[in-house]
């Protein structure tokens, strides 16, 4: 017989004729290998990350684009999107999938989404099916839902979400759930530096103005 415990530990018990022939813990090598084979994806998938924050060519929206395009990838749910939260309304403000998947620009009611799970709780959320729950499942199809908190400034922002039209019989990894929150991170960072960069802009044009008039003056 065999009983399972964490970290892939098996208690094996052999025995022939009622006889008890051997008992005792062995390590279930196919669990190491994959956790193994886990945290190399998300080194790989981090590392991509920032080799594209260093592609100095690519505006906010290709990176961010380009940054949902790797995370779907890496997590195999081909429903990727960043929401911004105004009130009790979630707007897509950059979205990939495939056609029927919501859209840039799409607005939901922020209580009909798994959204909404993310951004009360402002920590990761994992949803293996999500089925007669929101509008995300009713209206787009999507079952399972792997999001995080997106920040800017500091400040509750949306969040960063990735959805597949398929259930999902296990639960997330804790290191799904890790990665996600670094991309998002991540998003949340590259969003916020576009802002300091446009709102420094506009206040060196808006001084320029003020200083041509006095000259004309």
């Amino acid at each position: 017989s065999h009983f399972h415990f964490p970290h892939g530990q098996v208690h094996v018990k052999i025995e022939v004729a009622g006889k008890l022939m051997y008992s005792g813990i062995v390590r279930d090598i196919n669990v190491q290998k994959r956790a193994a084979e886990d945290s190399a994806r998300r080194a790989v998938a981090v590392e991509s990350l920032y080799g594209i924050a260093a592609r100095s060519e690519l505006n906010l929206k290709e990176k961010l684009l380009a940054a949902l395009a790797l995370g779907s990838e890496h997590f195999s749910m081909p429903v990727a999107f960043i929401t911004r939260v105004e009130g009790d309304v979630c707007r897509l403000e950059y979205a990939l999938g495939p056609p029927g998947s919501p859209t840039s620009g799409t607005e939901m009611p922020l209580a009909s989404t798994p959204c909404e799970k993310v951004w009360r709780s402002a920590r990761s959320v994992g949803i293996t099916d999500i089925a007669g729950e929101d509008c995300c499942h009713r209206d787009y199809g999507l079952r399972s839902y792997l999001g995080a908190p997106l920040l800017v400034g500091g400040q509750m922002y949306g969040s960063l979400s990735f959805a597949s039209m398929e259930s999902r019989d296990e639960e997330f990894a804790p290191g799904d759930l890790a990665i996600a929150h670094s991309f998002a991170e991540w998003m949340g960072n590259e969003i916020t530096r576009d802002v300091t960069q446009t709102e420094l802009s506009e206040r060196a044009e808006r001084m320029r103005s003020i200083l041509d008039n006095v000259a004309d003056g």
